[in-house]
C-alpha cells in the first residue's frame, strides 16, 4: 500500500482508498507552512538569547585581560554576532526538525494530482 493515500476504515478490503483533493491538499500545505513558521519563529526566539550571551562570554574571555579596551564596543560586537548567529542557528535548527511535515505535504498533494491526472 503506498503512503500517499489513507485506506477507508471499512474499505480497505474491498481496496478503496481516500485521496485528498486539490483544494484539501492546499490546505494541507498552507497548514504545514503555518506550522514551520511558528517554528522558525520560536526557535530563534529561543536561540537568540542564548547566542548573546555565547558570544559575549567569548569577547569577555578574548579581551578580559586588557585594561586599555573600550568594553562597550566589543560587547555591542559580541551582542550583534549572537544575534546573527540565534537567528541562523534557530531558524535552521526549526526548519531541519519541521521539515518532514513539508514533505508529508507534499506526498498527499502528489496523490491528489496523480488522483485527478488518471480519472481516480
Amino acid at each position: 500500500m503506498s503512503a500517499d493515500v489513507e485506506p477507508v476504515g471499512g474499505a480497505a478490503a474491498a481496496g478503496e482508498l481516500i485521496v485528498p483533493t486539490f483544494e484539501e491538499s492546499v490546505e494541507e500545505q498552507l497548514l504545514a507552512e503555518r506550522s514551520l513558521w511558528r517554528s522558525v519563529v520560536i526557535g530563534t526566539i529561543i536561540a537568540v538569547p542564548i547566542c548573546i550571551a555565547i558570544w559575549l562570554a567569548i569577547v569577555v574571555i578574548a579581551i578580559g585581560g586588557n585594561s586599555g579596551v573600550s568594553w562597550g564596543v566589543w560587547l555591542g560586537i559580541g551582542a550583534v554576532i549572537g544575534l546573527v548567529a540565534g537567528g541562523f542557528f534557530g531558524g535552521l535548527f526549526a526548519f531541519v526538525t519541521q521539515s518532514h511535515v513539508l514533505d508529508a505535504a507534499d506526498r498527499h498533494a502528489a496523490a491528489a494530482k496523480h488522483a485527478h491526472a488518471s480519472g481516480h
